[in-house]
């Protein structure tokens, strides 16, 4: 997947039509330093403008596989554009997150809206609650975005409310994620040595980053997976 050139395909689109948008998922942890693969590219984007993005999509090849009012997927028939998936925001929720949204260096020389570390923790919370599998691909960004400085860790203690109840069945032990803040986030024995693994990982530069990732992609078989009708839209 040519991950900045389908990031610009699409920032360029947001920007033209005044769509208020942020980058997500791993591009965004990258943006905030840490590297990490992924198979494809997230926009948080405006949910009033829905058919309007999911138009656009289609209409330059990618083909499109699941919508609800907090999600979208899509995927592009030839492997250079891969895949995009896109998560809704409403109300204050999008007024929140796109006001406090960093410009930060996404793709070469180019620079987009990333949301702040907490909106960012916030989402994978919500991800992890729709889908509690995901606790193997979350918990190390979160623990990540948890050293970053100046998070305002009383916002997201209250993110975790949601998590022991959706968390239960992804966790082999009987205690799940229970929140030491002191601490980070204590879990079971591997998930501990999956988050030593995060801490070991160094930061590349963005073309590097890029560079690895389109070999990752090229390389490996796609993940497929979409969102149920059971997803619940993300809200703050």
């Amino acid at each position: 997947m040519q991950f900045d050139q389908v990031l610009r395909t699409f920032s360029e689109f947001f920007a033209r039509e005044k769509i208020r948008y942020a980058v997500a998922g791993g591009l965004a942890i990258h943006a905030w330093g840490r590297s990490r693969t992924t198979q494809d590219i997230d926009f948080a984007v405006d949910g009033s403008e829905q058919r309007r993005v999911i138009t656009f999509a289609e209409s330059i090849g990618y083909r499109t596989f699941h919508v609800s009012d907090g999600y979208s997927n899509h995927e592009h028939p030839d492997e250079a554009f891969g895949r995009v998936d896109l998560l809704y925001l409403y109300g204050t929720t999008a007024d929140r997150v796109f006001e406090a949204a960093a410009h930060l260096l996404i793709a070469g020389a180019t620079q987009a809206p990333v949301p702040k570390p907490e909106h960012l923790i916030a989402m994978k919370v919500q991800a992890i609650k729709n889908a509690p599998r995901r606790v193997a691909i979350d918990v190390p960004d979160i623990e990540y975005l948890l050293t970053l400085p100046g998070v305002d860790r009383v916002t997201v203690r209250d993110y975790f409310e949601t998590v022991p109840a959706c968390c239960e069945s992804s966790m082999s032990s009987k205690k799940t994620l229970d929140v030491d803040f002191e601490r980070d986030l204590p879990t079971t024995a591997a998930d501990l040595e999956a988050l030593a693994r995060a801490r070991n990982l160094r930061p590349l530069a963005t073309d590097q980053y890029l560079d690895w990732l389109t070999l990752m992609t090229a390389t490996t078989e796609p993940i497929r997976r979409h969102n149920t009708d059971e997803d619940e839209p993300f809200e703050l």
